[in-house]
């Protein structure tokens, strides 16, 4: 299932502001109705097509549709060959000084995962 994401809509849940009984750091939030609240939230179109893991870990980690075009677009590019993924690492994306990673399938361009953290850029990773 894909996600178009709103980031306002995406903060404003991740926040609690959707009934949310969960808390960003504290796991997973807990989803209303499953994902049909989740998906009313993000109906939005903007472009970057986001999975539905990709959705939930963005609202966990607090990390915005906005984060994740600047990930795509200046972030340096490597591929995973343990996952078959294309990953964008954003050294220094935060201004806590921690980097963005963007895992994006090269078979159809959508966003898979999303991780915020140091050291991100593997040893396995070839750059493109």
């Amino acid at each position: 299932m894909l996600w178009q994401i709103n980031a306002f809509f995406l903060q404003g849940y991740a926040l609690g502001l959707g009934g949310s009984a969960g808390a960003i750091g504290t796991g997973l939030a807990k989803l209303p109705a499953g994902m049909a609240f989740v998906q009313e939230l993000l109906a939005a179109k903007t472009g970057v097509q986001i999975t539905e893991h990709a959705a939930l870990r963005m609202t966990e980690r607090g990390i915005t549709q906005k984060m994740v075009e600047t990930g795509i677009s200046k972030g340096t590019k490597y591929f995973d060959p343990k996952n078959g993924t294309f990953n964008y690492v954003l050294k220094n994306g935060f201004a806590s000084g921690k980097d963005l990673l963007i895992g994006v399938s090269p078979q159809t361009g959508q966003v898979t995962t999303v991780l915020r953290g140091n050291n991100l850029v593997n040893k396995r990773f070839i750059p493109q």
